[in-house]
């Protein structure tokens, strides 16, 4: 199957190599170098001629390079008759080397440039057969779903074509949703929870989102969390779970039901082939709208809404003198806001959110009066972090169990604050951290946060190390520490925690290891260190992690082995990509599964990385 006359022109040439070397004492490094190329592409090359021909490709680069070859024959024939001539020994001694590197030259160029065209060509046929099989399913859908709506009666048929139009259908599952089964679970035992149908055994419990209804015999079941958290994402996979889908039975009972009995038999089944209406910007519109109503006075509004235009606050709020009834309050000012905050009564206030623009901010003081305040939420949605001058009046509220920060300059945190004893969950976002955790305890005794539960951190991009002060919250169950890239270090003092039970430090990218101490983490069962580009070891011990149930490591090019403790591992599922996948494999104990990686992304990932740590290191 080879080009005959090219396997021909290697071979002669070769031997013509080795008897001129065996003939003359000249040019014998030069001929030895000539021929130890032609040993080494001697193979490749006739390799490579043989899938042009079986591909049917073109032959002007074996004919290119047949020319090159006999130009190196005649030149090493001419050597062979040169005897005494020293200018000619010099000239030719020079020829040879250029001869040998045209050969290097034209395989290194020439072979390569032709392997890349046949990739580029291989990728784009795998494209346009993605782009025909990816048709042909859409196609079968097309007809399954005109096969279905054919066997629908007219009025279902219009029925479900209204519903299209006013967009009650369920969205489409976004695709890679990670970390919702608990969240999913505890919603489907809240839908379900009137009824026998559904009980999946435990008392799953999230504290990213609350899902609660009123008690009574028409409840409904509410989720409700900060935007962005997935409140969509979440009740469309309610949506789409095989125990909910065309569900009859369970609508049928709540919204038709005699005394929670069985459903009424006469309700007519098309009155029920899915609908449901999702609750996104539009309709949390409407609800502030109907919070907002003029015939109820604003002191009686158990929501409370308020939105300065300019320099001070609504005059309709400003007049109020008696105090007022709302349970949630919600402020958003502008850029130029002015801080003049009214001495507002407003006791029984439970949330509290606030949403600014301005590079300065002061906190209203009448929240010192909220003592029933459980939740705040501080949101800058400026281009950059917002400093707020009376941050330390956060250490009064005695209640509080949730605050969530994001875009926000924190500065240092004094006592009060740290000592907030039912502070359950704190979330920082976008936030300039500094050292706003260094604060010297005047009380070596002092629990910080005693009773946090989770606490998130994501891309505070001057956070270098875990905060030893945290390492006192013993009752921390969820830690995320995610897109840090300048955390480098985590201090064995993070062993104190030893009700972790979830982990992520995802896209650290400048933590180079763990520490030795999370060998004392028992009860942890989730670990994400995927992106973690600087990681290069874990910890020797690793395997003694007996509660690891779930590891996910995407993206952690630094790996280079694992330690042997991990053979003592059980129950663990790792999640990485092809590189680790490998590594895990030669253990055997644990279940491995192996994710399609983005190769440019991972490539971008890694460009990114060592672009800032140029710029970084640059003097």
């Amino acid at each position: 199957m080879g080009d005959p006359l090219l396997s021909e022109s290697i071979t002669r040439l070769t031997d013509i190599v080795i008897h001129v070397a065996k003939t003359t004492a000249n040019f014998k490094p030069q001929l030895s170098q000539l021929q130890n190329t032609l040993q080494l592409i001697a193979s490749i090359i006739d390799d490579v001629v043989k899938l042009n021909q079986i591909l049917d490709r073109s032959k002007q680069e074996s004919a290119m390079f047949i020319d090159e070859i006999q130009d190196a024959e005649k030149l090493v024939e001419k050597c062979l008759k040169i005897k005494r001539n020293f200018i000619k020994k010099y000239t030719h001694s020079l020829k040879l080397k250029d001869a040998n590197n045209k050969l290097l030259r034209f395989f290194q160029l020439e072979v390569q440039a032709d392997q890349s065209r046949d990739i580029k060509k291989t990728l784009a046929e795998v494209s346009d057969l993605k782009s025909r099989i990816d048709s042909l399913s859409v196609d079968a859908r097309q007809i399954h779903q005109t096969w279905s709506y054919n066997s629908l009666s007219v009025s279902s048929r219009y029925e479900l074509i209204e519903r299209g139009n006013l967009g009650w259908r369920v969205p489409l599952l976004p695709r890679g949703i990670v970390a919702f089964d608990e969240p999913l679970k505890k919603l489907k035992a809240k839908v379900f929870e009137d009824s026998d149908a559904y009980d999946d055994g435990s008392n799953g419990d999230s504290n990213s989102m609350e899902i609660d209804d009123d008690g009574d015999e028409s409840s409904v079941v509410v989720v409700a969390a900060a935007g962005g958290c997935g409140k969509t994402t979440l009740v469309t996979m309610l949506c789409h779970d095989s125990d909910i889908i065309d569900a009859k039975t369970v609508f049928r009972l709540s919204a038709f039901g005699v005394g929670k009995k069985r459903p009424r038999t006469t309700v007519d089944g098309d009155l029920v082939n899915q609908q449901y209406v999702t609750q996104h910007d539009l309709l949390r519109e409407l609800a502030i709208h109907l919070s907002n109503k003029p015939d109820v006075p604003i002191a009686q509004r158990k929501r409370l809404i308020i939105a300065a235009r300019g320099e001070d606050l609504p005059a309709s709020v400003l007049n109020i003198q008696e105090p007022m009834q709302a349970r949630i309050m919600s402020v958003s000012t502008g850029e130029l806001f002015s801080s003049r905050w009214s001495e507002m009564k407003v006791p029984e206030v439970e949330v509290m959110v606030l949403n600014l623009k301005s590079k300065t901010y002061t906190l209203p003081y009448f929240m010192t009066e909220m003592q029933k305040l459980k939740i705040l939420n501080v949101t800058n949605y400026g281009l950059y972090p917002s400093y707020i001058d009376n941050f330390l009046l956060i250490g009064s509220l005695s209640n509080l169990s949730r605050i969530r920060l994001e875009r926000v300059e924190i500065p240092s945190l004094d006592t009060s604050i740290l000592a907030l004893e039912n502070l359950q969950k704190a979330s920082f976002m976008m936030c300039k951290i500094g050292n706003a955790f260094a604060t010297k305890l005047s009380n070596d005794n002092l629990k910080v946060w005693p009773k946090l539960v989770e606490l998130e951190i994501d891309y505070c991009h001057d956070l270098v190390g875990f905060p030893d002060l945290l390492c006192s919250s013993v009752h921390l169950k969820n830690l995320s520490i995610t897109n840090c890239n300048e955390l480098c270090e985590i201090s064995e003092e993070f062993g104190n925690l030893t009700n972790l039970e979830n982990l992520s430090l995802r896209s650290c990218t400048k933590l180079e290891k763990l520490p030795e101490s999370i060998m004392k983490l028992q009860k942890l069962s989730i670990l994400d260190i995927s992106d973690c580009l600087s990681l290069s070891v874990l910890p020797d011990e690793f395997g003694k992690l007996g509660g690891l149930r779930t590891i996910y490591m995407m993206g952690c090019t630094g790996i280079c082995e694992l330690p042997l403790s991990v053979e003592e591992l059980a129950h663990t599922h790792v999640v990485c990509n092809e590189e680790m996948y490998d590594r895990w494999l030669e253990f055997g104990n644990v279940k491995v599964e192996r994710v399609e990686e983005d190769r440019l992304e991972t490539l971008m990932k890694i460009i990114r990385f060592d672009t800032h740590n140029s710029n970084v290191h640059q003097p």
